[in-house]
């Protein structure tokens, strides 16, 4: 329906705010608006009801390894050890069986410490450093000491005793008195497997674990 009114009348009927329509031959070309009072109302409240979509759970970042694990000590043994035998790294064969010093050497180290009083599974723990070298094992080392708080420290084998008192000099220069790493002390002394080409060093070796049973003691 329309109103056939004069220019005037339209003019009042305007300026009194009263909405006018428009015959549909006369009516002008107006652009559709974007959204009606009414319509854009009804989005307003109907859009905090919409429930949101959940969304796949977002995959778990990898965490990395610390860096410990790359130069962490293979070993066994007692938990709470007065002994902390620090060896040169393992032989694949050890590493495979998960015991370190195997074989004649293992069966020399045995009663070496049978000869003690002790053995690898009570008041021992063996550890070996890793064969990938020495970076990171300084931190590994401080772990494991941390852990298993030994009375004493035994460093066989070269690599053992310069990765842990951080020297470049042989252990023979080494041995006889005791060292400290962490307010723990060190006795230096040599590797089985080495003690088996170097028979003449027994005696020696011997001295140094009665050095490492009187710091226990």
């Amino acid at each position: 329906m329309s109103l056939d009114l004069d220019p005037r009348q339209r003019a009042m009927l305007e300026e009194m705010g009263i909405r006018l329509f428009w015959p549909e031959q006369e009516a002008p070309e107006v652009a559709a608006p974007l959204a009606t009072p009414r319509a854009a109302s009804v989005a307003a409240v109907a859009a905090p009801l919409a429930r949101p979509v959940p969304s796949a759970p977002a995959a778990p970042r990898p965490v990395a390894a610390p860096a410990l694990a790359e130069a962490a000590l293979f070993g066994a043994g007692d938990p709470q050890p007065d002994f902390l035998l620090l060896l040169d790294p393992p032989t694949e064969e050890e590493e495979r069986q998960g015991q370190p010093v195997l074989g004649d050497a293992g069966k020399l180290l045995d009663n070496m410490l049978a000869a003690l009083g002790v053995n690898r599974r009570r008041r021992v723990y063996l550890a070996c450093v890793p064969r990938s070298g020495v970076e990171g094992l300084e931190d590994a080392l401080r772990q494991q000491v941390e852990q298993l708080r030994p009375k004493v420290i035994l460093a066989m084998g070269r690599f053992a005793v310069q990765g842990l008192l951080q020297t470049g000099e042989p252990p023979g220069r080494l041995r006889g008195r005791a060292h400290d790493y962490r307010g723990v002390p060190v006795v230096v002394t040599y590797h089985p497997a080495y003690l088996l080409r170097n028979l003449a060093d027994k005696g020696n070796a011997w001295a140094d674990l009665c050095l490492a049973q009187a710091l226990v003691a």
